[in-house]
């Protein structure tokens, strides 16, 4: 029979999570994110245009300045807001797990154990591959959606890190 301890912790002996050495996403992946506003913004535009063409109502023409000025302001406060929210994303690796921080306003921070990893998989939308970046998903029992997901990798670096996961999920068994 072994001997089992379970000695308790006081609260300074606590490792901190603030202390972890995030690194930054690629800036590429800023310009991914500034499109797809972008794109957004041009889709809605493109509809209150329409609809101001095909719609007879004076009502709809009469506002139709202020529904296009509040889907611009929308538009600057979104991009205002990635520009600022893009430097608290983050991730680290560490010898035992992942850790991803994202969030200017609400902040938020997902570790995941390598011996609790199911899969990974790295993916890449439209404008990931004009930017060459990759999107690297991890995921963990329970759940049909990933747990973690890192965007705003270089390719190469997405499928070392998805090979390195791998590497230590099979040292784990």
């Amino acid at each position: 029979m072994t001997d089992f301890s379970n000695i308790q912790l006081s609260f300074e002996e606590i490792p901190r999570a603030e202390k972890i050495n995030y690194l930054p996403l690629d800036n590429k992946y800023l310009y991914v994110l500034l499109t797809n506003v972008f794109i957004f913004f041009i889709v809605i535009v493109a509809i209150l245009v329409y609809l101001w063409t095909i719609i007879d109502k004076s009502w709809f023409t009469n506002n139709f300045q202020w529904f296009l000025l509040g889907v611009l302001l929308i538009f600057v406060i979104n991009f205002a807001y990635l520009f600022k929210a893009f430097g608290y994303k983050g991730y680290a690796f560490r010898q035992r797990d992942i850790s991803y921080k994202t969030g200017w306003l609400w902040r938020s921070v997902t570790t995941v154990p390598f011996n609790r990893v199911q899969h990974c998989e790295v993916s890449q939308g439209i404008f990931d591959r004009y930017f060459k970046l990759a999107k690297l998903k991890i995921y963990t029992a329970g759940g049909s959606s990933s747990d973690v997901v890192v965007p705003g990798l270089e390719l190469d670096q997405a499928t070392e890190l998805k090979d390195f996961i791998l590497e230590k999920i099979k040292e784990d068994e």
